[in-house]
């Protein structure tokens, strides 16, 4: 059986959706050889992780050709079983699809969108899950959001959730990770926050909070963002500017994967404050960097951070602000988070992700 998956997002910068695919290659090449063959699809000329199979190139590769025309004519040229594709899908296909959806944000949050985003996903990614053969999402907040939503039986939804990769791991002994992170600009104790800068994130709240904090003189701490500037980013950037917090905050943009485990690595705390999400995988990575986590209690956080974070209401600045001042006050409780979030990150492999979705592929066909 040939399973086709279009891995276009390699190389692109598209954070969550590049890192899904770079770990499903990742984990399904780690996998006992077996009945199935895997040509992997991409554009543009990026660096392939370690796979199992072939890969093309589609040329041309631009959406509006690629998917309604390049994908279906090079899965029948390639005689492809199963497709495999992340949102959306062409509208004929040759071969049953299987549609990874990670959330469906626009739905219920749709002011965190452009119009021109909202108009476009709301008209696309319905009919492509309407269409699938078997959907899968990263958390059972995602699988009731998408039933509900969108009337689909529960046997066409598997719920794989994600995992923090290999790269993601606690520093060695007599490990510093200083290099990479005063490359940044980054020096002294700082609390560290990724994601897009995106009104989804939640960065309004984080920096009240933390203003709020600093001038009670309860914390001494640079705030440090991850993340490259999406819709409403600017809002953000002129709240910092108007609490006179330019020379406390550093936003650091896109960095590179060695820059951002040294990034967890040197934390005193990851706070993902975020008021939606349909899994969470800075939760994960940081905690198996040895960071202690604060999260939001709301949306699929509770799932992936268990009992190894400190859990508060992403809409009360109090609450925020009291979970930073707890953990930067104790050095014992951010040593407990951290033993704890080791343990939890341990929890989540890409090899499960990649044997529960190789069993998609089976029932797909």
């Amino acid at each position: 059986m040939r399973v086709g998956i279009d891995v276009h997002t390699l190389g692109r910068r598209k954070t969550g959706n590049e890192t899904y695919v770079r770990g499903l290659l990742e984990g399904l090449a780690a996998l006992p050889p077996d009945e199935l063959e895997f040509v992997y699809y991409y554009t543009g000329r990026p660096e392939l992780p370690p796979a199992r199979g072939a890969a093309r190139r589609l040329v041309p590769h631009h959406p509006l050709v690629r998917i309604p025309l390049s994908f279906p004519l090079a899965f029948a040229r390639d005689r492809i079983d199963v497709a495999h594709f992340q949102y959306l899908s062409p509208p004929v296909c040759p071969c049953p699809v299987v549609l990874s959806v990670h959330d469906i944000s626009y739905e219920f949050h749709p002011e965190y969108f452009s119009p021109l985003e909202r108009l476009r996903l709301r008209a696309m990614i319905p009919f492509a899950i309407r269409r699938a053969a078997q959907i899968i999402t990263l958390s059972d907040f995602s699988r009731r959001q998408i039933q509900q939503r969108y009337g689909v039986r529960e046997e066409r939804i598997t719920i794989t959730p994600l995992a923090a990769s290999a790269a993601f791991r606690r520093a060695s002994a007599g490990e510093a990770p200083g290099g990479p992170v005063a490359a940044l600009g980054v020096e002294g104790p700082y609390i560290l926050a990724v994601g897009n800068l995106q009104p989804r994130k939640n960065l309004m709240r984080l920096v009240s909070a933390y203003a709020a904090l600093r001038k009670a003189g309860q914390l001494e701490h640079r705030l440090v963002l991850v993340g490259p500037r999406a819709y409403g980013a600017e809002g953000f950037l002129q709240r910092v500017r108007a609490l006179g917090l330019e020379s406390h905050v550093t936003v650091t943009g896109y960095v590179a994967e060695d820059q951002l485990v040294a990034l967890y690595q040197g934390a005193d705390m990851f706070v993902y404050a975020s008021l939606y999400e349909g899994f969470g995988l800075p939760i994960l990575e940081a905690m198996a960097c040895g960071a202690p986590v604060i999260a939001s209690n709301v949306a699929s956080m509770p799932e992936v951070a268990g009992a190894a974070a400190l859990l508060v209401d992403p809409l009360s600045e109090a609450e925020l602000a009291a979970a930073m001042s707890r953990l930067a006050g104790s050095a014992s409780l951010r040593s407990e988070l951290r033993e704890r979030g080791f343990e939890q990150a341990a929890r989540f492999t890409w090899r499960r992700v990649a044997e529960a979705t190789r069993d998609v592929y089976r029932r797909c066909a």
